[in-house]
């Protein structure tokens, strides 16, 4: 297991292992992709602040095989896709 900041930010992580990559924001996981089966798990709803939602832009467009353009357009994908989960 690997743990990293994401883009050198302060409190914006990366943990990753053979199976998974996971993006945590200070101490709260946000999302977590199974690079195996390729699917994207997203914890909690979009309360997340502009910081963190930025981070979060950043992490699916480089760590994901998913793509975040817009939220509009983000939350089309995630009720088009059964290869992403929001809990």
């Amino acid at each position: 297991m690997e743990v990293k900041n994401l883009n050198g930010y302060k409190n914006q992580f990366l943990i990753t292992d053979k199976e998974k990559t996971v993006f945590q924001s200070y101490d709260y996981k946000i999302a977590e992709f199974n690079n195996e089966t390729n699917t994207l798990k997203i914890y909690s709803e979009w309360s997340y602040s502009n910081t963190t939602m930025r981070h979060f832009k950043a992490f699916i467009n480089t760590h994901t095989t998913f793509n975040y353009e817009n939220k509009a357009q983000w939350i089309k994908e995630i009720k088009n896709n059964n290869n992403i989960e929001v809990q």
